[in-house]
C-alpha cells in the first residue's frame, strides 16, 4: 500500500513499505538531491535528453555535462519532473532518479490521492462494519442472556406453583384427615354415652323393685 503527499514546494512523496519515493519540480531539491550523491547535471550529446551522472557509471563517453542553468533551462521547457527515492527498501541511499513528465507525474499523483482515499474510505468502513458485528454480536449475547434470565424466571415462576398447588393438596388431605379424625372421636364418644345411658336406666327399675320387696318383708315380718 502507497501513500503520497503533496508539499508547498512543489513536491509529492509517495510512501509505501518497501521505500518512499518523491517526484518534485523544484530546482534547489533536485540539485541537493544530486549533489548529495555526487551527481552532476548531464544530457546526451546533440539532443535535449537530460541525465544525472552518478560517480562509476562511466558515463564520460555517452554524456556531456553541462551547468545546472543550462539543465534546468531546457528541464523547465521540456515540462519535466524528477521522481527520485532518498533510500532503499533496506534503509540504504539510494540514487534511483527518473525524469518524467509533469503531467504525467501530476495524474499519478491525483491516481495516488484517489487511491489514498479510497483506501482510507475502505479501512473507514472496514472499521465500521467491524464495529457494527461487534454491535450485533453484543445484541446478540445480550438478547441470549435476556432470554436465558426470562426462562429461568418462568421455570422459577412454574415451579414455586407446582409447590404451591403440592403443599395446598397436602394440606387440604390434612385438614380432612383431621376432621374424620374429630367427628370419629365426637361419634364414639357419643355411642358410649349413650350406652352408659341406657345402662343406667336398665339398672334403676331393678333397684327401685328390690327396695319394695324389701319393705313389704319386713311389714310382714312386723305383723
Amino acid at each position: 500500500m502507497a501513500t503520497r503527499a503533496r508539499s508547498s514546494s512543489g513536491s509529492t512523496t509517495t510512501r509505501s513499505r518497501s521505500a518512499t519515493t518523491r517526484v518534485t519540480t523544484n530546482h534547489e531539491e533536485i540539485r541537493s538531491w544530486a549533489e548529495a550523491r555526487g551527481a552532476r547535471p548531464a544530457r546526451v550529446p546533440g539532443t535535449d535528453i537530460l541525465r544525472l551522472d552518478f560517480p562509476g557509471y562511466t558515463g564520460d563517453d555517452t554524456l556531456e555535462h553541462i551547468s545546472w542553468d543550462e539543465f534546468f533551462e531546457i528541464f523547465d521547457r521540456k515540462n519535466l519532473a524528477l521522481l527520485y527515492q532518498e533510500e532503499t527498501a533496506r534503509g540504504q541511499r539510494s540514487n534511483f532518479n527518473k525524469l518524467i513528465d509533469r503531467e504525467t507525474a501530476e495524474s499519478a499523483g491525483s491516481s495516488g490521492n484517489r487511491r489514498g482515499r479510497t483506501e482510507a474510505r475502505s479501512r473507514s468502513a472496514g472499521t465500521r462494519g467491524r464495529s457494527r458485528q461487534r454491535r450485533t454480536q453484543a445484541g446478540g449475547r445480550s438478547g441470549s442472556a435476556r432470554r436465558s434470565t426470562s426462562r429461568r424466571a418462568t421455570s422459577s415462576r412454574r415451579s414455586s406453583r407446582r409447590t404451591a398447588a403440592v403443599s395446598s393438596r397436602r394440606s387440604s388431605r390434612t385438614s380432612a384427615a383431621s376432621r374424620r379424625q374429630r367427628s370419629g372421636r365426637a361419634a364414639a364418644s357419643s355411642r358410649q354415652r349413650s350406652r352408659r345411658s341406657a345402662a343406667s336406666s336398665r339398672q334403676q327399675p331393678r333397684g327401685a323393685a328390690g327396695k319394695r320387696t324389701r319393705r313389704s318383708a319386713n311389714a310382714a315380718g312386723l305383723s
